[in-house]
């Protein structure tokens, strides 16, 4: 588990920061901010935070804020990830790679100008999702431009057993695999042109 916080047990909090990083590696297994945030802590948070990361790490679980996000609670509110790059094997997003059996809250967020890019398991925020309540709003997600070869969709790559809500959410100019979607449909596969 690597990241500038790479495995958390307990409760955890970022607030008011820019964060400006690069890395890469072959051999890295949950990598974000936080590598992994533990299904022991009550919640996590990361508020006021403008990121711009350039990640390629050759085995699963990336994303630019959790590799792995378990904690019971998660809050992500008035977060930036501008000109970022994110690059893993699979379960590859924008903010989480997978996630776990949580509440998330996704507000005020913005990704733009993002490639994120895996084998499988590929999404614009969250690359896989198993038994959340997972609730997006007031987000814009723009020129975010995805390549995978198995499943991957421009809000959320894989989806088990979850429960989501969206408002006042947008997407335009984005990509998979070099076809233009501006769809907001976690359903909106690689071969789809719209939603």
């Amino acid at each position: 588990m690597f990241g500038l916080f790479g495995w958390n047990h307990g409760n955890s909090s970022i607030q008011n920061a820019s964060i400006f990083f690069s890395v890469q590696g072959t051999n890295f297994i949950c990598f974000g901010i936080f590598g992994s945030q533990s299904s022991n802590s009550l919640y996590s948070e990361v508020q006021n935070v403008k990121t711009s990361i350039i990640m390629s790490v050759g085995s699963r679980y990336a994303g630019t804020i959790y590799g792995v996000q378990q904690s019971k609670n998660c809050t992500v509110y008035n977060v930036s990830v501008l000109n970022s790059s994110v690059q893993s094997s699979a379960e590859v997003g924008g903010i989480i790679g997978q996630q776990y059996a949580t509440n998330i809250l996704i507000k005020n967020l913005t990704i733009s100008q993002t490639n994120i890019s895996g084998s499988n398991y590929v999404g614009g925020i969250i690359g896989s999702s198993y038994n959340s309540i997972v609730s997006v709003q007031n987000t814009k997600l723009q020129l975010i431009r995805l390549s995978a070869s198995g499943e991957n969709k421009i809000v959320l790559g894989y989806a088990e057993g979850n429960t989501f809500s969206f408002s006042n959410a947008s997407s335009t100019t984005n990509y998979i695999n070099n076809v233009q979607t501006d769809c907001l449909n976690i359903m909106c596969e690689i071969s789809q042109t719209g939603c």
